[in-house]
């Protein structure tokens, strides 16, 4: 197929230039046109929540059963030492991307400030490098249409 050749002249590539390491992209294991990625040793594929890298081998058995997996165990996720400082998560905002304030914090709907505490234990300390996109307009619309 167009994307193993493509993949093979690329890894050949990567050791002219001396690269220990060829990102593939994205594996989305339900799409039969991606299988091919999972067909190179060694293989990893990145945890969604965790932000850990896990050998493909041991990430296919759960990606057979579930289309979203974190590939860490449970256990590992809940004991995970909390590290986060939510003065350095982001915000996108009414159209801009915000810093952490209080005020800010303080600002957010109900339904906001349950949605940033999972996010926050799910992501814990990876919070900080991304950005949470909030849309406070449309949950004051459905607020006000539940009164």
């Amino acid at each position: 197929s167009l994307g193993t050749y493509t993949a093979i002249r690329e890894l050949q590539l990567c050791g002219v230039l001396g690269r220990k390491h060829y990102y593939m992209g994205f594996y989305i294991h339900s799409c039969h046109k991606m299988r091919y990625k999972g067909k190179y040793y060694p293989s990893e594929l990145l945890s969604p929540t965790s932000f850990n890298w896990h050998p493909i081998e041991k990430c296919l058995p759960f990606l057979d059963q579930h289309k979203f997996h974190t590939f860490e165990k449970d256990a590992e996720l809940m004991t995970r030492k909390k590290t986060l400082d939510v003065t350095e998560v982001k915000f996108f905002l009414f159209g801009a991307i915000r810093p952490y304030s209080p005020g800010l914090a303080e600002s957010l709907s109900r339904k906001s400030k349950a949605m940033l505490a999972a996010y926050y234990e799910v992501c814990d300390k990876n919070a900080e490098n991304m950005v949470v996109v909030l849309n406070e307009d449309e949950e004051e619309e459905e607020s006000s249409d539940d009164e």
